[in-house]
């Protein structure tokens, strides 16, 4: 009996958040000194999505700053940030500008062309 009405509990807390909208109300989040941007591949034939993260006080005016590039974006951003700030930390290394490439959109979603993009391709000798 406990069941049924936790059972019942949760179908009527999914369908009032259905009802009221609750995922079109979710707002993006954005990291700061970030961007996103997004670029075609004429030879690939698809857009890819890039993430850029800039260092605190860029200016490319001042001074050269060494990047990052990450591939698998889309999926792994965020995370390279958190890395990457753990790497600074420990290892006092200055802050790069972090490119994160995107493969079409997140694992598992049918733009994502992670399985093409990442496997090696034979060439004749």
């Amino acid at each position: 009996m406990k069941i049924l009405k936790a059972l019942t509990l949760l179908l009527l807390l999914l369908d009032l958040l259905g009802t009221h909208g609750f995922a079109q109300q979710v707002k993006p989040v954005t990291i700061p000194n970030s961007e996103h941007r997004q670029m075609h591949s004429k030879l690939a034939g698809n857009d890819y999505d890039i993430y850029i993260h800039y260092p605190a006080g860029y200016d490319t005016a001042k001074q050269k700053f060494p990047v990052l590039y990450v591939v698998d974006g889309d999926n792994d951003f965020s995370p390279s940030l958190e890395y990457l700030g753990l790497l600074m930390a420990e290892y006092h290394i200055p802050e790069p500008i972090l490119v994160a490439i995107g493969d079409g959109g997140l694992i598992g979603t049918p733009g994502n062309k992670r399985n093409r993009d990442f496997t090696p391709v034979a060439f004749p000798n």
